[in-house]
């Protein structure tokens, strides 16, 4: 199935779901289910590595609107972006398997917000996905704590506790970020 159908059937999906059961609680894990299609699959018959991450982006979607987060931040003036994604494959996925994204926000750093999506097959995590994104407007990135903090009053009540393969993971980025601009610089 083409990606576009699958967002379409995604936004379809949180739309029902909204209405039957009003928005999911912004520290809650949203849930959307999908099935790989032949054309997921790469030359060794499974799904490859660049669909997985598609899914991802499909959980995240699934979780911007689940919980409101996406029309929020639009009416702030800021939209959600990818800034890195690292990925752990632990099966394979092939074709016509059912899996279910498991998504959740784990946390965030100065400009950055964590999101993890589990995707899993009969009660099994295949593939982790773990995306650092930011919200960011014309005048530059917002601080994730400030427009979370305005989204959801109890947003301090919850601990910013990132694991420490995700700060380690975090602090890498930033010294790429910080060599590929002085590479940038030299030019």
């Amino acid at each position: 199935m083409y990606i576009w159908f699958r967002m379409i059937r995604m936004f379809f999906i949180a739309w029902l779901e909204q209405r039957r059961h009003g928005h999911v609680g912004l520290f809650e894990t949203t849930v959307f289910t999908t099935r790989a299609w032949p054309n997921d699959l790469d030359f060794n018959v499974h799904v490859n590595n660049g669909r997985i991450n598609t899914l991802a982006d499909l959980g995240r979607m699934h979780f911007f609107l689940r919980t409101g987060l996406l029309q929020y931040a639009l009416r702030q003036g800021v939209r959600p972006m990818v800034g890195d994604i690292t990925s752990k494959f632990r099966r394979e996925i092939k074709a016509f398997d059912e899996v279910v994204i498991h998504t959740r926000l784990i946390g965030w750093v100065d400009k950055w917000a964590f999101m993890e999506h589990r995707i899993v097959r009969e009660g099994r995590v295949i593939a982790n996905v773990v995306m650092r994104g930011m919200f960011k407007g014309r005048s530059g990135a917002m601080a994730p704590e400030v427009l979370l903090s305005e989204f959801a009053p109890d947003t301090e009540s919850h601990v910013n506790d990132l694991p420490d393969w995700a700060l380690d993971w975090h602090r890498g980025m930033e010294g790429m970020s910080a060599q590929l601009r002085a590479e940038e610089a030299s030019l």
